[in-house]
């Protein structure tokens, strides 16, 4: 997975730019969690909460990363930091 993610309450978001039935452009949404695991084969576990079309304006995001940079922040035992500013960048279409 490249490209950003997301930081919403409680998990983290991606979207992918798609279009609908009619032919317009909209976000699908991602919500998933990305933690250590221990004792396992696997360094971390990705589990997707749910899918779902929706659209820029609904989205509360506290920032963004890269995805590559959010996983090494959670083999560090992480959480990325959330912007509060006002200005902060939000998921849009492109």
């Amino acid at each position: 997975m490249q490209g950003k993610v997301w930081i919403i309450e409680g998990g983290n978001f991606a979207t992918i730019p798609t279009v609908d039935h009619q032919g317009n452009k909209m976000l699908y949404g991602i919500v998933f969690s990305l933690d250590r695991v221990k004792k396992l084969p696997v360094d971390l576990d990705m589990r997707v909460r749910t899918a779902y079309p929706c659209h820029a304006t609904e989205i509360m995001t506290y920032g963004n990363e890269r995805f590559p940079h959010l996983v090494t922040l959670r083999m560090q035992g992480k959480r990325p930091n959330r912007n509060f500013d006002r200005h902060r960048p939000r998921p849009r279409l492109t």
